[in-house]
């Protein structure tokens, strides 16, 4: 199974890449309080472009048995994805398609890094490697990882 990252431009994950770290820029953003007609106003996710907020995405192929997929699914990698660390926001779910057609991807998952540096953390911890080593335990069908930078509007 071949599990690829668009971001950059060569294999993330991986058994010879595992703990690959991702650097974009140096340093923390920084967030100041300040006041607008006396209330205080907090800004949210201010865009760094040195270290912005990423995503990893994982695309689950069909698997050869999807109830099977489904019952390892819940009971072992939903519980494996809570424990990650550095994971700001975690979903996933069943694939479907608006005309009712088969969709392409059987499900998805997508975890959200505060920067390229704590994605990294994550996926060099015990937990991340057993995570992106036991997608072949039970993925037949096959995965697809990529990375994203998150803009908001």
């Amino acid at each position: 199974m071949k599990i690829r990252c668009g971001f950059p431009r060569r294999p993330l994950l991986g058994s010879s890449c595992i703990g690959h770290t991702l650097k974009i820029g140096s340093g923390q953003p920084r967030v100041r309080l300040a006041t607008r007609d006396g209330i205080i106003v907090v800004p949210t996710a201010a865009k760094d472009e040195r270290n912005p907020m990423l995503k990893l995405t994982v695309l689950y192929n069909h698997p050869e048995d999807a109830e099977t997929f489904e019952d390892y699914y819940a009971n072992e990698r939903l519980p494996l994805a809570a424990k990650m660390p550095n994971v700001l926001r975690f979903e996933s779910g069943r694939v479907g398609t608006v005309d009712g057609s088969e969709p392409p991807y059987h499900r998805i998952a997508e975890f959200w890094f505060e920067s390229a540096e704590r994605l990294s953390e994550a996926l060099s911890s015990p937990k991340g490697e057993y995570a992106t080593g036991d997608i072949r335990n039970f993925a037949t069908g096959g995965a697809t990882v990529f990375i994203s930078e998150v803009e908001e509007a």
